[in-house]
């Protein structure tokens, strides 16, 4: 049991998992996926951020940006959107943890966060825009068949604009159809996003269908290098073997 806390509440780094919040805030401030950004070697101060394995793809929309993850895009866009607008996204999303409204860095997942609420928070997003407080007891009932407590609506309102929504599922789809997460591309209402920290310390894959999300993540409990492993690799083959089933 306690392992199984540690995996769901333990805070780690969701690296380009929180891409998403970034990408959702842009559409929200007008920004579309066919927009056009040069994937590049960019500085921020004394941040020379790069893209896995140093690849840079020249001229790229947002959309096959996100799919493949780009670095240099994000940061891009975040520096025009400022830290403090993508925080404000993903807090309203559902993440709880603290999220550094000065720090740029914020848009390639340096923040930490827990798989329940990183899962939570792709949620809303899946349920078109209305957050989602996740709940493990629907019902209790006891030995006469007398319900003593029954889960009530959350009644929360959708926060985000539908235009928003529907861009953000489009660049999700396109990570499992196109980009770095093919291998969880197992029907064609999947969507999903693949995140890995640095040093590969953290692996992820949090994805949904009509139905359902889920949330993988795969590390070491010490906090050490996995032999590396990507969110596009184990993750997303354990997300697809889910799913399937």
């Amino acid at each position: 049991q306690s392992q199984f806390n540690r995996a769901i509440f333990a805070k780690r780094q969701a690296g380009s998992a929180f891409k998403t919040f970034l990408y959702l805030s842009a559409f929200e401030n007008g920004y579309k996926i066919d927009d056009v950004f040069e994937d590049k070697k960019v500085r921020v101060n004394n941040w020379l951020p790069d893209n896995y394995e140093s690849r840079f793809l020249g001229q790229i929309t947002l959309k096959r940006a996100f799919a493949y993850s780009s670095n240099s895009v994000a940061v891009q866009l975040s520096k025009e959107l400022g830290a403090k607008k993508i925080a404000q996204t993903a807090k309203l999303c559902g993440i709880t943890s603290k999220i550094d409204e000065h720090d740029l860095t914020i848009s390639l997942g340096t923040s930490q966060v827990s798989l329940l609420e990183l899962t939570s928070a792709y949620a809303t997003i899946a349920n078109d825009g209305t957050p989602v407080i996740p709940y493990v007891i629907s019902q209790i009932s006891n030995q006469n068949d007398e319900i003593l407590y029954q889960k009530s609506g959350s009644k929360l309102e959708q926060i985000f604009s539908t235009k928003a929504i529907e861009a953000t599922k489009i660049i999700l789809r396109e990570v499992v159809e196109n980009g770095t997460g093919k291998i969880a591309n197992i029907n064609s209402n999947i969507y999903g996003k693949t995140g890995t920290s640095q040093n590969f310390r953290d692996a992820w894959f949090v994805g949904f269908d009509d139905e359902k999300i889920v949330g993988i993540w795969i590390g070491n409990d010490d906090n050490s290098p996995t032999q590396k492993i990507t969110g596009g690799t184990l993750p997303a083959e354990l997300f697809s073997k889910i799913m399937a089933n």
